[in-house]
């Protein structure tokens, strides 16, 4: 995940290199700055040091210890260094990481409402198991466990079914971030296989898009085209890049496929936010209406 300190030296670094500055006046301009943290400025004057020492400027943001590059960063910047494009890339490194991490944060916002209420369902269950037998000598723990499961159990396929959602949204917006990575590398002609290879540095082991990335890149090791390559990615996807064979432009196929994907992901996303708090809710006043039903009542009538 981007740090603060991270996503805070590529905006400033990218407006001075917009303004014209060279490298090292850009990070000797940082050192000035006073709406940089200290943490920020002690990595600025450990990457400018590197560079007085001779380092190129991805080797020195490799060894920077303050600030935590990734490895895509960094690959994006040695890049940037091959193709001249150093001012472009910041801006698209900045701009994309931004917007990713904002739609990060609103879905995330968006779950701590149906945590809080499975939180406080859990809180409920606790206490009428441990303290039903106070309010009604004949009420067992028992049975307070098998109504509060019955309650429970609905509220916990909900929450499942939220967090399976989320977690589709979350390889959405990776794939989406990968293509548009590929698409701003081809158009800085690196071609797709070297854009692939970074790419590829942006996707965690463990995930699907992972294997399919290494399957695509297998593929054009082998000498298949790109559309046949980018198969492993959708029919749909594959389309976008059977154009590229013949306009030739593959930077713009790749930069389509993107926004199609975002389109889509926006929509689903938009959906799960409209829907989430008044499924949440009526899903609530059903628990709610269990428990006063199957534990609540019997205890009030036998006083």
């Amino acid at each position: 995940m981007l740090s603060k300190d991270c996503l805070s030296f590529t905006g400033t670094f990218s407006e001075l290199l917009f303004a014209n500055l060279s490298v090292k006046n850009a990070l000797s301009f940082m050192l000035r700055m006073d709406n940089l943290n200290k943490n920020v400025k002690k990595g600025v004057a450990e990457i400018l040091n590197f560079l007085e020492e001779g380092s190129l400027f991805s080797l020195a943001l490799k060894k920077c210890l303050h600030i935590n590059f990734s490895r895509t960063y960094i690959a994006f910047v040695s890049s940037a260094e091959e193709s001249g494009k150093l001012c472009e890339t910041f801006t698209f490194l900045y701009d994309s990481l931004k917007k990713k991490k904002e739609r990060t944060e609103k879905i995330i916002a968006a779950l701590l409402y149906p945590s809080f209420v499975l939180l406080l369902a859990l809180f409920l269950s606790a206490f009428f198991i441990f303290y039903a037998k106070e309010f009604s000598p004949t009420f067992t723990v028992a049975t307070a466990m098998s109504v509060c499961f019955q309650a429970n159990a609905l509220l916990l396929f909900y929450i499942l079914g939220i967090f399976i959602l989320v977690k589709r949204l979350f390889q959405e917006k990776e794939l989406v971030f990968l293509f548009k990575i590929v698409s701003f590398l081809t158009a800085s002609n690196l071609g797709v296989y070297k854009s692939f290879k970074i790419a590829l540095l942006a996707t965690k082991r463990a995930s699907p898009l992972y294997k399919k990335v290494a399957m695509a890149l297998s593929m054009l090791e082998e000498g298949f085209s790109v559309f046949e390559s980018c198969r492993v990615f959708g029919k749909e996807i594959a389309l976008y890049l059977e154009l590229a064979e013949f306009s030739g432009n593959e930077a713009q196929a790749f930069l389509s496929a993107a926004d199609f994907l975002q389109k889509n992901q926006e929509k689903k996303e938009k959906v799960l936010m409209t829907f989430l708090e008044p499924v949440t809710i009526v899903l609530l006043a059903l628990y709610i209406g269990i428990l006063l039903k199957s534990l609540v009542m019997p205890i009030l009538f036998n006083f």
